[in-house]
């Protein structure tokens, strides 16, 4: 099974992308595929080392329905110095 990169891109910066580089959007996962957010912002703003914020990170999978992500994202603010 191949493993699932997640990649960030701010929506002015995807459509370039896309352009320059011939990208399709799949309309079901296929293995060794890479799976995108489009943010209304630019990730890299508040990203550290390449890797989005905890804040940003938490506003993209706050809905998400699976536990593992819910408990793993209360664990991860729980770290957060206020």
């Amino acid at each position: 099974m191949g493993r699932e990169e997640k990649t960030a891109f701010f929506s002015k910066e995807w459509k370039r992308v896309q352009n320059l580089n011939g990208l399709i959007l799949l309309p079901m996962a296929e293995p060794d595929a890479c799976q995108l957010e489009i943010w209304s912002y630019s990730p890299a703003i508040f990203a550290e080392k390449g890797v989005a914020d905890r804040f940003s990170l938490y506003l993209s999978l706050k809905k998400n329905d699976d536990e593992r992500v819910e408990l793993a994202l209360e664990e991860m603010m729980e770290q957060v110095r206020w």
